[in-house]
């Protein structure tokens, strides 16, 4: 008797640990951190403690309330794309702008492999459904040939995983992106459609030769200026992004703070540099996309000058010419060979 008894102590108390440890995922707003990750599988938080987690669901990001998520946002809002992309990431999190690069190297790969056009288009369809309903295409260029991240302005496309979601308090949150372009890529594809290079106020276009075509542009985030730059290349009868460049800009511009970054992320202002080389070919596989300074004063005006490796000075022997200015080396860059744009900004918030 004793000894049944005992069994089915063993029972009831098994069976609350199960049911504790499926609640294990609903927690109060309170005991939750500000942000932290979960679990989750066909909209439904899973049990990160059960034995078939590891192979159930996709990690997401979990903000403890409405105003933590707010709080969030607005904490990538004046990131890069790339910084954006490297805080979530940093938290275990994949999201659609890493299915993206992704997509790009495999294109690349396809670029190669293709031993005629009639080869390439078949592997490119091919290419397209895979990521069908993933990426999109840039419908104002069908001579792009690479894809996109939907919606890819919209901050909840940073925060969101590659299935769409995040969590608040235990709330599985399904994110609503459209199948836009990002503003970027809209602008670079109506100044690519100059059959001539051309300087505009705040972006410019320039083809150092025919394989090759780059968009620069400046903007406002708030109060601080960006400037985004990228290259595309030929690729049998479209373009797609050229991952292998590097960029140099030089700064004629009035009424700003200069600012730098640590790994931290911390601020710091910084002296107007010589030039700002971008030669770091991991980490430029989409172009350069940083945060140059903040306004000091009502606008920013002036000048940027520009270069990738294609249109710096090379010696006979093709190496690339390394002057030192002011204590930093660079390469040598001709102000005639410069894409140049004029930069006229106000802030956003005045």
């Amino acid at each position: 008797m004793i000894k049944k008894l005992f069994m089915a102590l063993l029972f009831v108390i098994m069976l609350a640990a199960c049911e504790n440890d499926e609640q294990l995922p609903f927690k109060t707003a309170n005991s939750l951190p500000a942000v932290s990750t979960v679990m989750v599988s066909h909209g439904v938080i899973v049990n990160s403690q059960t034995r078939a987690s590891n192979t159930m669901g996709q990690v997401a990001l979990r903000f403890k309330d409405s105003e933590s998520l707010r709080s969030y946002r607005q904490s990538l809002e004046n990131k890069t794309e790339e910084e954006k992309i490297k805080s979530v990431e940093a938290l275990g999190v994949s999201t659609l702008h890493e299915i993206a690069l992704q997509a790009d190297d495999e294109l690349e790969e396809i670029g190669i492999t293709a031993m005629s056009e009639k080869q390439f288009r078949n592997l490119y369809e091919k290419y397209k459904a895979k990521y069908n309903g993933i990426l999109v295409s840039n419908p104002l260029d069908e001579y792009d040939l690479s894809l996109y991240v939907p919606d890819g302005d919209n901050i909840d496309s940073y925060i969101a995983n590659t299935d769409g979601v995040y969590v608040v308090g235990n709330r599985v949150v399904k994110v609503d992106l459209g199948n836009d372009v990002s503003e970027t890529i809209v602008n670079a594809s109506k100044a690519f459609k100059s059959l001539n290079s051309k300087t505009f106020t705040n972006f410019s276009v320039f083809r150092p030769n025919k394989f090759t075509r780059v968009f620069l542009q400046a903007s406002m985030s708030d109060i601080k200026v960006r400037v985004q730059m990228h290259c595309d290349k030929k690729m049998w009868y479209g373009w797609k992004n050229d991952p292998n460049r590097s960029y140099y800009l030089s700064t004629k511009l009035n009424n700003i703070t200069y600012l730098a970054q640590d790994s931290f992320g911390h601020e710091s202002t910084l002296n107007s540099l010589p030039m700002f080389v971008f030669d770091n070919s991991d980490k430029l596989k989409s172009g350069v996309d940083v945060i140059l300074g903040k306004v000091n004063g009502q606008r920013i005006t002036g000048t940027i000058y520009a270069w990738t490796d294609l249109t710096v000075e090379y010696d006979s022997n093709k190496n690339m010419i390394i002057e030192i200015e002011n204590g930093m080396t660079h390469p040598k860059c001709l102000v005639e060979k410069a894409q140049v744009v004029n930069v006229d900004l106000s802030s956003a918030n005045p």
